[in-house]
């Protein structure tokens, strides 16, 4: 599959410099409007503390619950935790630095791929770098950029090495690691067979042989271990948050492709998603890149769908992707460049080179700014959303009495900051409300926030229920109550839950009212005399 290493030094590292200075650029944009990890991420740092200070791996000291899909980041974050850094900051930073490897791989991919002196080497990662989604899910605390270099660096592993020589143990290891990042690794190391015995098949060959196994057991070995602590740890080896986010894929499915069409619809560079079965036609044996970069992001692509999309803004769920979609892009460019390179005359080379820096040149534009509208609402959105849940749990950990239950939509920096033991009423840390059957499940308009059960959460009656996804007023503040998601709207419907719970105000740090509901029979406060 040795098809790639064509390049020279010099165009090489241009393409990584331009690259990176995109990416820092784009960076530092962000950036300047302040660091701040999303809220999602506080529930893999809660799992962190818990385990630095020696709870184990849970979201409440005492109940094993599975509520993260970060395996391998919740242990660095572990580290980060038990060597005293900053947690929030250091998450980023890191990101930022495996997002910068992710760019430098594909340009020197990319590089090796092309002939000498092809303005088309740069088109990848410099395509890559203008991709703000790409970008802002490299700062947010997530372990997106982790998992994306460890995908891209193990299907690339695996193209360096000749089909018959058998599977990579290499890229067998990448992508073991990578599934114990995101579960959907599994997905990469599936395609990745399937390709493999794919490029055989093409050279008459049998799809599979013995030489694979040591790097199949290799495999096995790394995430079959993990799933069998996990079973013992948690009682079984899927998380939690599979059971309170993924529902009926046929219902999904409407969802999905919108999520998809609006990626392809809003980005020039998305288009190439629709052409993916062409490239999938081309021989394997031909041209291994290319049909493994369209069978893996045409797989991904099939698999986000499936889900049916994301809920946050700038393509969370497609940046894994990326690298392999602009590879082909660069590909197509390549194309384009070395047949206008070998029109008859002087000019030919040079009518190459301005015509792709052209092309690249509005491919770059056409990427940036749509994707920099969704990522500033993300980036501005939810630092807003997060330093409002960083307050409030403060607030709650400073004035609340210690153990005090509380009842929360959502579960991140709130729960974390509180370190109050705390009831998700989404579900993805909690194994009641995840395993409670909803019937349109897959439907919603919030992928991921479709769960709940109100009679679960009265039922096991915490001192607090944060109401209206934690609502936040100036004074003199509404009455009342906005629904924010199924749990608080059975909570709504339950005849005797004001005879139980009384509509509670108090006022932030930043003068605002939070508005709650508190039990009527027990001191919440650390000013209120015990009853």
């Amino acid at each position: 599959m040795q098809d790639e290493a064509r390049g020279d030094g010099a165009g090489g590292w241009l393409a990584v410099v331009l690259a990176v200075i995109l990416f820092a650029w784009m960076a530092t944009a962000f950036l300047s409007a302040g660091m701040e990890a999303i809220d999602d991420a506080y529930i893999s740092l809660r799992y962190a503390r818990n385990l630095v200070e020696g709870y184990g791996l849970v979201y409440n000291p005492g109940e094993a619950v599975q509520g993260y899909t970060n395996f391998l980041w919740t242990l660095i974050l572990a580290g980060i935790l038990y060597a005293g850094l900053p947690p929030v900051p250091a998450a980023c930073i890191l990101g930022l630095g495996l997002g910068c490897g992710t760019l430098v791989l594909t340009a020197l991919w990319s590089w090796r791929r092309v002939a000498p002196g092809l303005a088309s080497a740069a088109a990848a990662p410099v395509l890559l770098a203008a991709n703000a989604g790409f970008v802002v899910w490299s700062l947010r605390g997530l372990e997106t950029p982790l998992f994306t270099l460890l995908l891209l660096a193990g299907g690339l592993l695996h193209l360096r090495r000749d089909a018959e020589a058998g599977l990579s143990p290499g890229a067998a290891l990448l992508l073991a690691l990578a599934t114990l990042t995101r579960p959907e690794g599994a997905l990469a190391m599936a395609l990745t067979v399937a390709h493999l015995g794919w490029v055989r098949l093409a050279r008459r060959r049998a799809p599979l042989l013995g030489s694979d196994l040591p790097a199949l057991a290799l495999f096995a070995i790394l995430v079959g271990g993990y799933a069998g602590w996990a079973t013992l740890y948690y009682g079984e080896p899927l998380p939690n948050t599979f059971h309170a986010k993924v529902g009926d894929p046929l219902r999904a499915l409407d969802r999905g492709w919108r999520y998809l069409g609006k990626f392809a619809w809003q980005h020039p560079t998305g288009l190439p998603l629709l052409a993916l079965p062409l490239c999938l036609l081309r021989r394997p044996r031909r041209d291994a890149t290319r049909s493994y970069c369209a069978l893996l992001a045409g797989g991904f692509a099939l698999y986000v769908v499936g889900v049916g999309g994301d809920v946050f803004p700038a393509y969370r769920f497609l940046v894994p992707i990326f690298p392999f979609l602009y590879i082909l892009v660069g590909d197509g460019l390549a194309a384009a460049e070395t047949a206008a390179r070998r029109r008859p005359g002087s000019g030919g080379v040079w009518l190459a080179r301005g015509g792709v820096a052209a092309v690249l040149a509005a491919l770059a534009v056409g990427t940036l700014w749509p994707s920099r509208v969704y990522a500033w609402r993300e980036w501005r959105g939810g630092n807003t959303y997060t330093r409002e849940m960083r307050m409030v749990g403060t607030w709650l950990r400073e004035s609340v009495r210690p153990g005090t239950w509380i009842a929360v939509n959502p579960a991140g920096a709130l729960p974390y900051e509180s370190r109050l033991p705390t009831i998700d009423m989404l579900g993805l840390n909690d194994r009641e409300i995840a395993r409670t059957s909803v019937a349109e499940m897959g439907s919603g308009r919030l992928a991921g926030h479709e769960k709940g059960n109100g009679e679960s959460v009265f039922r096991r009656r915490p001192g607090i229920i944060l109401i209206g996804g934690v609502k936040l007023e100036r004074p003199p503040p509404d009455p009342g109550w906005i629904l924010h998601g199924r749990s608080e709207r059975e909570l709504s419907r339950i005849p005797d839950l004001f005879e139980v719970y009384a509509y509670d105000r108090q006022v932030m740090p930043d003068g605002r009212v939070l508005t709650l509901l508190r039990r009527r029979d027990q001191p919440v406060y650390r000013w209120e005399a015990p009853r």
